[in-house]
């Protein structure tokens, strides 16, 4: 019922606009309606202003009610669009800063093995593996950041979009990103093994399948 009424609020108040607009002239001729037709122009004067007070107080207020509904109406939905244009504004900002980490994450994946190679070969001088060494934290600069703006992205982003945060392909990106910069860790500390070493490049492959399944995902909550 409070449904309809909110529904169709236009409708009722016109309904007893009209209903008011009729209840004086009713009145009259419940009070008249037996009598003869007056030759006298001052109480065709008198009925005048009768009829067009009472009228004109009815339509002024049914008038102010409608307006403040319209206004009311048209305030409402401008705030909704706002809501709108904000929520789809701050989902461009985040789909921005998430596919900002891609050129380089995958650039990262052309020199993993090769520094890393360098790094753990005890039989390079140590400048050499020591300069590598150097590149290496530079190059995982950009991936650290990336760990962390995933292992985050729920609990900062998660309420903006529709996509399910706890599905498997947003869990193994997860687990593959924070494997990889366990991984980091360990080539950074020079405590690796050669059969790690050579998992690394998949891993990375893996998990660059599952941002991209996850930029794909958000991509479609934008259009």
């Amino acid at each position: 019922m409070k449904k309809y009424f909110k529904e169709n609020i236009l409708f009722i108040i016109s309904l007893i606009s009209l209903l008011l607009l009729l209840l004086p002239i009713m009145v009259f001729l419940y009070h008249f309606g037996g009598k003869r037709f007056s030759d006298d122009l001052a109480l065709w004067g008198t009925f005048g202003d009768f009829i067009g007070g009472t009228l004109n107080t009815v339509i002024s207020l049914s008038s102010l009610i409608i307006l403040g509904l319209l206004t009311h109406i048209v305030s409402k939905q401008s705030n909704e669009e706002s809501k709108k244009i904000n929520l789809l504004i701050r989902k461009l900002d985040c789909y921005d800063k998430l596919t900002s980490f891609l050129p380089e994450i995958t650039a990262i994946g052309t020199d993993l093995i090769t520094s890393t190679d360098v790094i753990m070969n005890k039989d390079l001088k140590d400048d050499v593996r020591l300069e590598h060494l150097k590149s290496f934290r530079k190059l995982t600069l950009v991936f650290r950041e990336f760990y962390h703006f995933i292992l985050t992205f729920d609990s900062r982003f998660g309420h903006l979009f529709e996509y399910n945060m706890t599905s498997d392909d947003f869990q193994n990106l997860l687990y593959n990103t924070n494997k990889l910069n366990n991984f980091c860790d360990a080539v950074v500390a020079r405590k690796l093994d050669t059969h790690i070493i050579i998992e690394s490049g998949d891993e990375l492959a893996v998990m660059i399948h599952y941002y991209n399944i996850l930029i794909d995902n958000l991509k479609k909550e934008l259009n």
